[in-house]
């Protein structure tokens, strides 16, 4: 009752953008769905639910157990042919539980391989950029084989198209979904991209999950990730680190524990202060990756000296919001 609410309400918001709700056919499931646990779908086991709708059970692979109720379960299928089922379960709080440990840290973010993410404490953690250009360039000699089936297809219509306004019974105009030799190239580049994608999600949710399990306090930078896109000899690299989904999955992972995530600000200099005295290196570029402090002689590993400074930032911030906190009356909002 919940979703048809829901979908008869959007429909009176907007009746132009959203359609009349209509009950899923069997058909339906070969696309995308949502389906509730009273009359479309049930957990059979840990390891299998079932929809009324599909006569075969369907096995779950990566499943968190849980004490609650199945509310329902969400369904889409995937570019490469594939499915991806979501469980939504009610229940009072979450499943993985994390202890406090009172530890803090700074977070610094770089696109190269070696130091993916430095920590503040001197862990380093990196991610399979190898496998993860080779799979790229994979995808790159799928997309020009792409390219080339399909210009031939649109030579071949427009050949066919051209013969049809002279011939009195017209003949047929092939579709791009019935060249099989296209369709082919599609799945597979569909598969290297699933597979390019998993890589990175497993890589990033392992890494942020065990910096999750160890600290309470974590601070890291606001990028301005757009901004850095639009750098030609930078955007790849970067849209191939990922930032936005590592944020994003701290932030959860920290809240769901009760702890706590503090961005810095983007303007915050954080590789060109001297964590020992404070001096400030104006001269400092990218490819610096160590560098002197003419001011107390300090030797300053980039990466390191950034997420130090981060922390102490991040620390500062989160005293000044409790300290904002505690001076409010009560009678305010």
């Amino acid at each position: 009752m919940r979703i048809l609410k829901k979908a008869f309400d959007n429909y009176l918001k907007n009746p132009k953008h959203f359609k009349v709700p209509k009950f899923k056919s069997r058909k339906s499931i070969r696309y995308s769905g949502s389906y509730q646990t009273t009359n479309a779908c049930r957990l059979v086991n840990e390891c299998t639910f079932k929809l009324n709708k599909v006569s075969n059970k369907i096995p779950i692979y990566q499943h968190y157990p849980s004490d609650g109720r199945l509310y329902k379960v969400n369904i889409k299928k995937k570019p490469d042919a594939t499915y991806w089922a979501s469980l939504v379960y009610e229940q009072s709080e979450h499943t993985v539980r994390r202890e406090k440990t009172g530890k803090s840290v700074g977070i610094d973010l770089n696109v190269s391989g070696g130091n993916y993410i430095t920590l503040s404490d001197g862990h380093i953690y990196s991610m399979p950029f190898e496998e993860i250009k080779r799979i790229e360039n994979k995808i790159e000699r799928e997309n020009r084989k792409l390219s080339k089936k399909y210009e031939q297809w649109r030579k071949e219509v427009a050949i066919i198209e051209n013969d049809n306004k002279k011939a009195l019974i017209p003949a047929h105009i092939p579709k791009l979904e019935e060249r099989s030799n296209y369709q082919k190239n599609r799945l597979k580049k569909a598969k290297l991209q699933e597979h390019l994608n998993n890589i990175k999600k497993d890589s990033i949710r392992k890494i942020c999950s065990q910096i999750a399990n160890d600290y309470d306090i974590v601070a890291m930078e606001d990028l301005n990730v757009s901004g850095m896109i639009k750098n030609s000899k930078l955007a790849r690299a970067v849209a191939r680190s990922n930032f936005r989904e590592i944020r994003d999955t701290l932030k959860y992972m920290l809240e769901w524990s009760g702890k706590k995530l503090i961005f810095v600000g983007r303007f915050y200099p954080s590789s060109k202060l001297c964590y020992e005295c404070g001096y400030k290196n104006d001269n400092l570029t990218l490819k610096d990756r160590e560098w002197d402090c003419p001011n107390c002689n300090a030797h300053l590993l980039r990466d390191l000296n950034a997420a130090k400074n981060i922390e102490r930032e991040g620390l500062r911030i989160l005293k000044e919001e409790i300290t904002k906190e505690k001076g409010k009356s009560p009678g305010k909002i």
